[in-house]
């Protein structure tokens, strides 16, 4: 590093004029200088520059600010779980009304009806199994025949046939 500048002291012709020592001079006072602040980057971004730069700068600024960092990390936490349950209620009132309209389907645990007898005077697990089964299969079967209807009505609205691109032709020459 030094010894570019070192060597503009003693340079091997004498110039002939000032002027062109001192523009060599500033050139390799600016090169030299360039890799001094070069080799001195190279140092600090590896490991020891990183936990150096850490340690400095960052570690000081998070203790200082630590309780706000909590209180927007919890803001961004009850925003994320408020976000996420306006997305389940939103997809679950399109599936209910796209799958289940005209049906009446119980919305809550208090709405539906009660089984005429527990499964354990009808013959334990076996009833209810049966009963479940079939109310799921039933329940399939409607939102089904639902789901087709919507896609046969998509059918109809859309084109029969999209219009198509031209391609280009490519022809081989004739040798």
């Amino acid at each position: 590093m030094a010894v570019p500048t070192a060597q503009n002291e003693e340079p091997i012709e004498k110039p002939t004029e000032l002027s062109e020592l001192e523009t060599w001079t500033m050139y390799w006072c600016v090169i030299s200088l360039f890799w001094v602040v070069d080799a001195w980057l190279g140092w600090t971004f590896r490991w020891y520059g990183a936990s150096l730069l850490y340690k400095s700068y960052v570690e000081p600024f998070m203790s200082d600010h630590e309780g706000d960092l909590e209180d927007m990390l919890e803001a961004g936490r009850a925003k994320a779980l408020s976000v996420l349950c306006t997305t389940v209620s939103v997809i679950t009132n399109i599936v209910q009304s796209e799958f289940l309209a005209g049906q009446d389907v119980p919305t809550s645990a208090e709405e539906a009806e009660p089984a005429e007898e527990p499964p354990s005077e009808r013959g334990g697990m076996e009833t209810m199994e049966k009963t479940v089964p079939s109310q799921l299969q039933e329940m399939a079967r409607s939102a089904g025949s639902t789901a087709r209807q919507w896609v046969s009505d998509m059918s109809q609205q859309t084109p029969s046939e999209p219009p198509r691109r031209k391609l280009p032709r490519f022809r081989r020459k004739a040798n």
